[in-house]
């Protein structure tokens, strides 16, 4: 015997029993079905985001959130640093955020990473929903 579910049975208070089939189907092959239902039944609501987080220790600033993979995108200050190619015989103690570009070579080089430790730059990163809720209490601890 065959067992209507809750979702068939509400989606038959808006759509043609016929339909719900098809509807169905394609509400499984969207990234997140639970929302997709929720969208077409006229109930889904954002969820309430905190607008900062604190993720490894870096205070975080909400930018968007994607309903269908429950993803929080976010940005946070960090050190600026720039990735650049020298001379493979090049020694790097003696390469520095001054002297940098007389060093620089094409991409037949060795890959650095040089960190200008007095310059800051918005970096953006991602996570889940989840995450993001649970370290937002973290805000307030903080240490300057």
């Amino acid at each position: 015997m065959y067992m209507k579910t809750v979702l068939e049975i509400a989606l038959s208070t808006k759509f043609n029993a016929e339909q719900v089939p098809a509807i169905i189907e394609i509400l499984g092959n969207t990234p997140n079905t639970d929302v997709a239902a929720e969208i077409i039944l006229g109930v889904y609501t954002e969820p309430t985001i905190s607008e900062q987080s604190v993720l490894d220790n870096k205070l975080c600033t909400f930018v968007i959130y994607n309903k269908w993979t429950k993803d929080v995108t976010y940005t946070y200050n960090t050190v600026k640093k720039k990735q650049i190619y020298v001379n493979k015989d090049a020694d790097e103690d003696s390469i520095t955020v001054e002297n940098y570009e007389e060093h620089v070579v094409s991409r037949n080089g060795k890959y650095i990473t040089l960190t200008f430790p007095n310059e800051t730059e918005t970096a953006r990163s991602w996570t889940q929903l989840s995450s993001w809720e649970n370290c937002a209490s973290k805000v307030g601890q903080m240490q300057p």
